[in-house]
C-alpha cells in the first residue's frame, strides 16, 4: 500500500483527524448542555427563618387547644339562604340586612365577614319518606339527610381565602322543632339551620319580614363566634399565634425533608412576616389591640405561605428516585462521548509527538 492511498480504517470510517475533531465537538456540546440542563431543572429556593419559626413554635407549645364551633379563619362568607319548599314568596332582606351587617362590623377585630343571600324555591325531594313534610319533630339523622340533599342548591365556597358559613332558614307550614324542642340548630364547622314555621299562614306571593329572622341568626352567630371583649381578645391572640406556629413548623419540616421544594420570594417573605408578627404578638408589654392585629396578621401570612399554589406546581421526588430515572438515560450517552474524547486526546497527543520527532 502506497503512502498516497488511504488506510483501510480511513476507507471504512473516514478521515481519523476529522472523526476525532467530531469527538471534541460532542464533548464540548455535553460540557455546555449539562450546566444548562442542571440550571433549567433546578428550583427556586429562597431562605426561610428556621430560628424564628422554632422560637415561635416553642413559645406557643404551652398554649392549650381551644375548642371552637367554627374553623379559625381571617375571612368568613355568611351565606343566608331562605328555603321555600311549596310556596313562592319573597323577603325584605334589603330592609333589615343592617342587623347582620352591624354584627359583622362589631366582629371586625377578629375577622372580616361578608354576607350573601339567596332564595331557594322548590328544592325537590329532601327526604325519602313519604310523609316528610307532615313531621313536627326532626331528629339529627333527618336533618343530616335534608342538608345532604340541599347541598347541591347551596353555593359552594368559591373563595379559597375565606371560610363559608351556612345560615339556612327553612320555611314549614306546620310548627316544626328539633328533638330538643328548639327551632334552630348549630352544626359545628358548617353553620346554622333554622325553622320558620308559618302555622297555617298563607304567604304565597307575599313578602316575608326578615327582622326577627336576622335577629335569631345573629344570636346563633354570637354563640358560634362569641363577642368582642377584653377576655375574648386575649383568647383570639392565643388561637391565632398557636395556629400560626403550628402551620409554620409543619411547613419548615416539609421544606427540610423535600430538598427541591420551590420557595419563591412571596412564600419566603410571608414566612418571615408570619414568624416576626407572631413573636411580637406574644410580647405582653404591647397594647392588647396591637397584639391582636399582629397575631391575626401572623395567622394570615402563615396560611398564605402554607397554602401557596407555588408549593404544589411541581411533583417532588426523593433524590434516589431522580438518579434512578436519569442514570439509565444519560449513562448510555455519556460513555461513548467520554470514550471518544479520550481516544481523540490520545490521537492528537500522539500526532503532536510524531510531528516533533519528524522536525527533530
Amino acid at each position: 500500500m502506497t503512502s498516497e492511498k488511504l488506510s483501510e480504517a480511513e476507507i471504512s470510517y473516514g478521515d481519523k483527524s476529522l472523526l476525532h475533531k467530531i469527538g471534541f465537538i460532542w464533548m464540548a456540546t455535553a460540557v455546555i448542555c449539562v450546566p444548562i440542563w442542571w440550571n433549567t431543572t433546578s428550583v427556586e429556593r429562597k431562605p426561610i427563618s428556621y430560628d424564628k419559626i422554632s422560637k415561635l413554635y416553642d413559645q406557643t407549645a404551652h398554649i392549650a387547644e381551644h375548642e371552637s364551633l367554627m374553623t379559625l379563619a381571617d375571612n368568613y362568607d355568611i351565606l343566608l339562604s331562605l328555603v321555600l319548599p311549596d310556596v313562592k314568596a319573597d323577603w325584605n332582606i334589603e330592609t333589615h340586612v343592617n342587623i347582620l351587617e352591624d354584627w359583622c362590623d362589631r366582629m371586625r377585630p377578629f375577622a372580616n365577614f361578608s354576607v350573601i343571600t339567596q332564595i331557594i324555591y322548590h328544592p325537590g325531594k329532601l327526604h325519602p319518606t313519604k310523609y316528610f313534610y307532615q313531621r313536627t319533630t326532626w331528629s339529627k339523622p333527618v336533618l343530616s339527610t335534608v342538608i345532604n340533599n340541599l347541598e347541591g342548591r347551596l353555593q359552594s365556597n368559591q373563595n379559597p381565602n375565606s371560610k363559608l358559613v351556612q345560615a339556612v332558614v327553612f320555611v314549614t307550614e306546620r310548627d316544626v322543632t328539633f328533638q330538643d324542642m328548639k327551632k334552630s340548630a348549630i352544626l359545628p364547622d358548617w353553620g346554622i339551620f333554622q325553622f320558620l314555621s308559618l302555622n297555617g299562614q298563607n304567604i304565597d306571593g307575599k313578602v316575608l319580614n326578615t327582622e326577627n329572622i336576622l335577629k335569631n341568626i345573629v344570636t346563633e352567630l354570637e354563640i358560634i363566634f362569641g363577642s368582642v371583649t377584653e377576655e375574648s381578645k386575649g383568647l383570639m391572640i392565643e388561637k391565632f399565634v398557636k395556629s400560626s406556629g403550628k402551620a409554620l413548623n409543619s411547613l419548615s419540616k416539609l421544606v427540610s425533608q423535600v430538598k427541591n421544594m420551590v420557595i419563591n420570594t412571596r412564600v419566603s417573605e410571608n414566612i418571615e412576616e408570619a414568624a416576626s408578627c407572631g413573636l411580637r404578638a406574644l410580647e405582653s408589654e404591647r397594647e392588647l389591640d396591637e397584639r391582636l392585629k399582629l397575631a391575626r396578621k401572623s395567622f394570615r401570612m402563615s396560611e398564605g405561605a402554607f397554602f401557596d399554589p407555588s408549593l404544589l406546581e411541581l411533583l417532588y421526588f426523593p433524590e434516589d428516585q431522580k438518579f434512578a430515572i436519569y442514570i439509565p438515560f444519560f449513562l448510555p450517552l455519556a460513555l461513548p462521548i467520554l470514550s471518544r474524547f479520550k481516544r481523540a486526546v490520545l490521537y492528537f497527543k500522539n500526532q503532536s509527538a510524531a510531528s516533533k520527532v519528524k522536525s527533530d
